[in-house]
């Protein structure tokens, strides 16, 4: 009975965590004029997500890069991490350009139909920048 009860718990426990996590699935529209100068004139994200995995596809201007962000915190070979920290995922990446170590925290929110990500890049010219999607 009381490994019963203690299943049970361990279980309720992680789907109310799994709760508190948002799906971004979906394509998101960047609006411009919400979004912080320097934000390119138009942006899609196509998102794709379950349990472990966050597949992102983003087109500006005719180009477009994919990204899978595993959701387990650990670094992928890109030197990318994504965590959950409550309801915002926080994407963090690492990198070195012309000597330069350069660091980028995003921190990704939802609320209803609009994806808000703040970004903080630090090393070489720090900056922040925050953009802000629309669900189609």
């Amino acid at each position: 009975m009381r490994t019963l009860r203690l299943s049970f718990c361990l279980l309720a426990a992680t789907w109310l965590a799994a709760a508190d996590r948002p799906d971004f699935s979906g394509t998101w529209q960047l609006n411009h004029s919400k979004s912080d100068a320097g934000a390119p004139a138009a942006s899609t994200k196509k998102i794709e997500q379950d349990d472990k995995e966050l597949r992102v596809t983003t087109t500006q201007g005719g180009n477009s890069t994919e990204v899978k962000l595993r959701l387990d915190g650990k670094e992928n070979e890109n030197k990318v991490s994504a965590k959950w920290e409550g309801a915002a995922l926080v994407v963090r990446s690492r990198r070195e350009m012309g000597g330069v170590k350069i660091q980028s925290e995003d921190r990704w929110t939802l609320d209803g139909k609009t994806l808000t990500i703040q970004t903080r890049v630090t090393g070489g010219h720090d900056m922040t920048m925050k953009l802000v999607y629309e669900k189609e």
